[in-house]
C-alpha cells in the first residue's frame, strides 16, 4: 500500500470486504458491457 491515508485505508477495507462477499457467493461482479454511444449532436435540429 503506497501512503496510508483515510482514503487509502477506506479503499482497502471496501476491497477486502468485496472479495470476501464474492468468495462467499453472495454477490457477483460483473462489467455493464454498454455500447459506445456518440455525443455528436450535429445534424441534430429540434424546434420548439
Amino acid at each position: 500500500m503506497p501512503e496510508r491515508t483515510p482514503h487509502t485505508l477506506t479503499a482497502a477495507w471496501r476491497w477486502v470486504v468485496q472479495e470476501w462477499l464474492r468468495c462467499q457467493n453472495w454477490i457477483k461482479i460483473r462489467t455493464n458491457n454498454q455500447k459506445t454511444v456518440s455525443t455528436n449532436s450535429n445534424g441534430f435540429l429540434s424546434h420548439n
